[in-house]
């Protein structure tokens, strides 16, 4: 079973620089400069797209979580709708609805 709400607030603070995951999908990616960005990755036909999904500190881990998990569930439901990579646009146009 893969992991989930691996991280506390306090421990994402923390963490060194580089691309931490969360569990589901959320990834948090943190810059030497000291920036962070929550992505959301998932797997569709071979391949890793990422969605930004906001920055670290105003958006709570609570929502970005609950973010993850929307993705998640709509992309699951896009891939099993789209059968090959070219029916992927019109499948797509039902998960902006």
């Amino acid at each position: 079973m893969a992991k989930s709400n691996a991280f506390t607030v306090a421990q994402l603070k923390s963490l060194p620089v580089g691309k931490h995951c969360d569990g589901q999908g959320l990834w948090l990616h943190k810059r030497a400069d000291g920036g962070a960005q929550w992505v959301f990755r998932f797997n569709l036909w071979g391949r890793q797209p990422e969605i930004g999904l906001g920055s670290f500190g105003p958006v709570s881990l609570a929502e970005t979580r609950k973010k993850a998990a929307c993705f998640a569930s709509k992309w699951r439901q896009i891939s099993c709708r789209a059968r090959a990579p070219g029916q992927l646009a019109s499948a797509h146009q039902d998960f902006e609805r």
